[in-house]
């Protein structure tokens, strides 16, 4: 509500426009743009025949480093090339595969009937071969998070592998006294089927993808070939509704893209094209989703397959001589150059955002429009009243009336309501230097800063066009909005408020000699295309407004000066002043989100000002949560008096590790139950437990034990630290500490010591288990976390996974046939026959040479 007690009616969710034509919500930048025009024209006469060819084609794979593996029907074996000379057999089979693909685990996943082999290209195991009952794998797709989705023709069922095989061990047994997990492999590869999948009648799925992010596309085909998508959302099991895609049969591939963008490969098409689905899982994310205007052309020689399985982007696809081409965009667009989207929608699109003024004196105030304009882009919204919830016919013009924003086209008899073309000047939008009329709003738009007279706040006054009284009354208001492009770019409208009923300057501040003196038939007169002057009162009143616009948002931010005292909508260079008023000077590098809860959190900061608690909350606010996360630690020093088991082999002498303070060579010297090394120590630990009997030498011991450690504190911290945000939390820790206390900081060298120390949430972190890292020259310690990690590839000559690498595949030789065997006596003539000689594949006989052997 503003200054005027005016409230708005907001349109910026995808829902809000339930009608649209040529118009897509883009739930990435939350716009409404103009959406591809690109038709895909008539499907190839045997699409059928080329779709199901390439269905049977295996899918090929390529590994991180490049290198690309097929199927040899000749050699029974799946091959590689890589960027070394000729090719290298990957792994041999009796049988032929229903698919194969690399997994992110450098794992080789290949279908076979009913089981899945898993070949390790880094050597670290056996080839193991995981049985499938009642399940017949057809599509692979890697799993970012480890293991492989599988795919069922016949059933469309859905299962995934997860866990993984133990690397190989010595043969020799474990003595029965050695302690050993059971199981040996608590995460053993194993098949879940998703059991919640389900496929409706007549509907086939083809295809199978998995994104970087983890997310399940499925392609399908219903009905005559008509081809949509699915999405399933792997921790639930659900799958999602379908989503047809305008104007493609028998699509036989798909994979994503980046930005949620899905490719799919259609029969008999040069180029990829590629689809924005809906990424909402329920029934009402069901669409027909037209190609998006992106061109991803295809090479001459492309072949009719499903797309290579691949770990990183793009996309990639075969191509003549068994390699692998990546398929890139054109930066070529083509958008839509007019489209339309109504906050009501008609017979076959039901649907209704529903603006409901409560009154049917209502007179609709002022429009506001967060949008970006590009050049030759703009919008004409359409707004009309009505005293009853049903919107007038879109054929009505009189009762439909433009607002302009942006470069705007001359409006033809197609583009305007009935082809009734508005003659004169029509209201037209002023750009706002604010990023909304709400006072501390940042705006919704995703443009950043504003863009003068190009993108930001967009305000104009509601007007009836041509009308003797130009104001637009009426309980309920329809909202058209028409978008104008290029087709190289696109209006983008974030957000439309409309305020009403209308606060008129004339009526509250001027005469009642200056009010509106026209009603009924006289106030309607006037037309579009015979526009009649306004009434002098409509005009002052219009007048007026260009004031009260400027007034009406001054006045919002005085009254809501109050905004700028609250740090979190107070402006990012007023927080160094607003902390000036309760004497907070910020560090400099402490970002602007931890300044605002820094300020919002003074008072408490004050009160526990110089004690743990104190010290924790700001510790906690300037690592945005570490101190709640556990990361950080704040230990004060008598937590660390504790006697610490022995370590036998295991060398303590580190003087500078944060979780060993104040130990001496013998500070882990008591071996059983009564055997201690060291006479202090032993004073120590005899007056710890014997105070009634000690002595005054054994008091002074303890005393002296405890003083070392008196106001002392530790502030562990348990990650990786850039410089800059260590030295920020030491600055933080001089600031927030008492002057008699001693605090150091220190990054802690493991989560967790068990023996040492292992007082869990005190002095360790508990954190997610770290991924190996590859041991670096002059950085690493063997042994110590980082490791000698191997190539996994599907070239062996790059992995080095086996001790023997195979031997490159002969190239396919011809073969000679001189036919059967006969004797001629002599001087009897003979016929020599080699037409049942082959050439070697890709190749033809041109000539036959013979060669006489005596």
């Amino acid at each position: 509500m503003d200054a005027n007690g005016l409230r708005f009616w907001l349109l910026a969710d995808d829902r809000h426009w339930p009608a649209r034509s040529h118009v897509d919500w883009r739930g990435g930048c939350r716009a409404l743009m103009l959406a591809s025009e690109r038709t895909l024209g008539e499907p190839a006469a045997d699409a059928a025949s080329i779709a199901v060819s390439a269905l049977e084609r295996l899918p090929r794979a390529v590994d991180r480093e490049g290198a690309t593996a097929w199927w040899d029907e000749a050699a029974s074996a799946i091959v590689a090339r890589s960027h070394l000379p000729d090719t290298a057999l990957t792994l041999a089979l009796a049988e032929r595969p229903a698919d194969f693909a690399v997994g992110y685990d450098d794992v080789l996943y290949v279908a076979l009937s009913g089981r899945v082999l898993l070949h390790d290209l880094r050597g670290r195991w056996p080839d193991e071969v995981l049985p499938a009952p009642g399940f017949q794998p057809w599509r692979l797709a890697a799993d970012p998070q480890g293991g492989a989705w599988l795919l069922e023709r016949a059933s469309g069922r859905l299962a995934r592998l997860t866990g993984c095989v133990q690397p190989a061990r010595p043969a020799a047994d474990y003595a029965h006294t050695t302690f050993r997990p059971d199981p040996e492999n608590p995460d053993p590869p194993r098949l879940l089927p998703c059991e919640r999948v389900g496929w409706p009648v007549g509907e086939r799925p083809q295809a199978l993808a998995a994104g970087a992010d983890g997310r399940i596309v499925l392609l399908s085909w219903a009905g005559d070939g008509e081809s949509g998508l699915r999405l399933f959302d792997a921790a639930s099991g659900v799958l999602g509704a379908r989503q047809t895609l305008a104007g493609v049969r028998f699509a036989y591939a798909a994979d994503w893209l980046p930005g949620g963008r899905v490719a799919v490969r259609v029969p008999g098409r040069r180029d990829a094209p590629v689809f924005v689905p809906r990424l909402a899982l329920d029934a009402d994310a069901a669409a027909v989703l037209q190609a998006a205007g992106e061109v991803h052309p295809l090479a001459a020689d492309a072949e009719e397959a499903p797309f290579a399985h691949r770990l990183d982007d793009p996309p990639r696809y075969p191509a003549g001589g068994n390699r692998v081409e990546p398929l890139h965009r054109l930066s070529l667009a083509n958008l839509a150059r007019l489209g339309e989207a109504a906050n009501f929608g008609g017979p076959g699109t039901p649907g209704l955002h529903l603006i409901d003024g409560g009154d049917q004196r209502t007179v609709w105030h002022r429009l506001c429009a967060e949008a970006r304009l590009p050049a030759a882009c703009g919008m004409v919204v359409w707004l009309a009243a009505s005293a009853e919830p049903l919107p007038p016919a879109a054929d009505d013009a009189a009762a439909w009336h433009p607002h302009l924003l942006g470069d705007v086209p001359p409006l033809a008899p197609g583009l305007v309501p009935g082809g009734v073309v508005p003659v004169g000047a029509l209201p037209r939008a002023a750009w706002e230097r604010q990023p909304s009329e709400l006072p501390g709003h940042p705006g919704l738009g995703n443009w950043g800063a504003p863009q003068p007279g190009r993108a930001g706040l967009w305000t104009v006054l509601v007007q009836r066009h041509g009308r003797r009284v130009r104001s637009l009354a009426g309980r309920y208001l329809w909202v058209r909005a028409a978008f104008f492009g290029d087709g190289r770019d696109s209006p983008e409208l974030a957000a439309l408020r409309i305020y009403g009923s209308r606060f008129s300057y004339r009526d509250h501040y001027l005469p009642r000699l200056y009010r509106e003196t026209e009603f009924g038939a006289a106030a309607e007169a006037g037309r579009p295309d015979a526009p009649q002057a306004a009434t002098p009162a409509d005009f002052l009143e219009r007048f007026l407004g260009n004031a009260e616009g400027w007034l009406t948002v001054l006045e919002d931010r005085v009254a809501g000066a109050h905004l700028l005292t609250d740090p979190a909508l107070a402006p990012g260079d007023a927080l160094e002043w607003l902390g000036g008023w309760i004497g907070v000077a910020f560090d400099g590098a402490l970002p602007a989100a931890r300044r605002r809860d820094w300020l919002a959190r003074a008072a408490e900061l004050a009160r526990f000002h110089g004690t743990r608690r104190g010290l924790r909350l700001a510790l906690d606010i300037a690592t945005g949560g570490g101190v709640a996360g556990g990361e950080i630690v704040v230990l004060e020093g008598f937590r660390m008096r504790r006697l610490m088991a022995t370590l036998l082999g295991v060398d303590l002498e580190v003087e500078d590790d944060p979780l060993l303070p104040g130990l001496v060579i013998s500070g882990n010297s008591i071996v059983g139950d009564t055997l201690v090394l060291g006479e202090a120590e032993r004073a120590e630990l005899l007056a710890l437990f014997r105070d009634e009997v000690a002595s005054e030498a054994e008091r002074k011991a303890v005393l002296a034990f405890y003083d070392k450690l008196a106001y002392r504190a530790l502030v562990l911290v348990h990650q990786e630290v850039e410089a800059q945000d260590f030295g920020l939390i030491r600055r933080i820790v001089e600031l927030e500490s008492p002057a008699h206390v001693e605090v150091q900081v220190e990054a802690a060298s493991w989560p967790l010591l068990v023996g040492i120390a292992s007082l869990v949430g005190v002095d360790t972190y508990l954190g997610p288990p770290r991924k190996p890292q590859p041991a670096r020259a002059g950085v690493s310690d063997l042994g110590n976390g980082d490791l000698v990690l191997g190539v996994g590839s599907l070239d062996p000559r790059l992995s080095g996974a086996a001790a023997e690498i195979p031997q490159p595949l002969p190239r396919p030789r011809p073969v000679a046939d001189a036919g059967a065997d006969v004797s001629a006596g002599h001087g009897e003539s003979f016929r020599l026959d080699g037409s049942r000689s082959a050439a070697a594949p890709g190749r033809r006989i041109t000539e036959y040479r013979w060669r006489r052997i005596d």
